[in-house]
């Protein structure tokens, strides 16, 4: 026989149970298990999106940071409608590795391919800034927590426009956490304040694994809750984010642009809600913030 020949035959449906196999060994935390399974699907098929991803996600989770970053720069062109979430595991490996340098040359490069729009994707515009911030910025000295924040910040933390809440924010977060905790706490209880930057205080907050409450208000909702104990952003949506992501399957090939825009508006409700329950939402409500989005953008 020749090499052709010898190639392995695979059974419909052989590829589709595998990665089924693979994303329920990760739901139930067999890590090495998943990895095997997504490791024999791209044995079959090289370029399948949801194996590799899978096998990045399962090498994340076994701590494997530097196999997930020298499979990314084969991997990452081929992940297709997976190439944000497969992004984001990248960063992530290079965020625990401490490679900033690295981690702003690959968000910088994959805005500058399109694949992100910076000015719309907070996650990846906060991991940008604090890329730059550990590259440029020298670390604050411990004499420096008793250093007063200045007023100017705090005014535009509170009032300011969203660039400069935004600017604010990146600013005050170098402080130490006892200087900044007071004028974060204000922001957070004040039902006035911007729910972006409420979530951007709440997420800086769980990063500082702080243990002590805090009181949250925001979209006529309030909770005390142990900023430490908060889900990731991107995770907290849980089943309502699988539904919704189920629902919008079948419009991804045949309107892609209106799949992207609607990931674009879960994405931004997902900042503007956390760490509250999603809420069900009509059709009407769903078309009425796409647009807005759109003009957003």
């Amino acid at each position: 026989m020749n090499e052709e020949e010898q190639k392995v035959i695979v059974f419909p449906g052989t590829v589709q149970r595998l990665i089924e196999n693979g994303l329920n060994d990760l739901k139930g935390g067999q890590f090495e298990k998943s990895l095997h399974t997504f490791q024999e699907v791209i044995q079959f098929e090289p370029d399948h999106q949801e194996a590799i991803y899978g096998k990045w996600v399962s090498l994340l989770k076994l701590e494997r940071h530097n196999d997930v970053i020298q499979d990314a720069y084969e991997g990452l062109p081929r992940l297709g409608h997976l190439y944000r979430d497969g992004l984001m595991i990248v960063a992530t490996a290079l965020v625990e590795q401490s490679r900033w340098q690295e981690l702003a040359d690959l968000i910088n490069d994959a805005a500058d391919g399109n694949h992100i729009q910076l000015n719309d994707d907070l996650e990846f515009r906060a991991l940008l800034e604090e890329a730059n911030s550990h590259k440029e910025a020298p670390a604050i000295e411990m004499e420096e927590e008793t250093r007063p924040v200045p007023t100017d910040l705090t005014r535009s933390l509170r009032f300011g426009s969203a660039e400069e809440q935004w600017s604010a924010f990146q600013q005050l977060k170098t402080y130490p956490l006892v200087v900044v905790i007071d004028t974060f706490d204000d922001v957070l209880q004040d039902k006035d304040r911007s729910p972006v930057v409420k979530s951007l205080i709440l997420l800086h907050l769980k990063d500082e694994e702080m243990e002590t409450p805090v009181f949250v208000t925001k979209n006529e909702k309030e909770t005390t809750i142990v900023p430490k104990t908060l889900p990731a952003l991107e995770n907290y949506a849980g089943d309502a984010q699988t539904e919704i992501f189920s629902a919008l399957a079948p419009i991804e090939s045949d309107n892609p642009h209106l799949y992207e825009t609607c990931r674009h508006v879960w994405d931004w409700m997902a900042v503007i809600l956390y760490p509250f329950e999603y809420e069900r939402v009509s059709s009407m409500d769903w078309a009425a913030a796409s647009i807005l989005k759109h003009l957003d953008m």
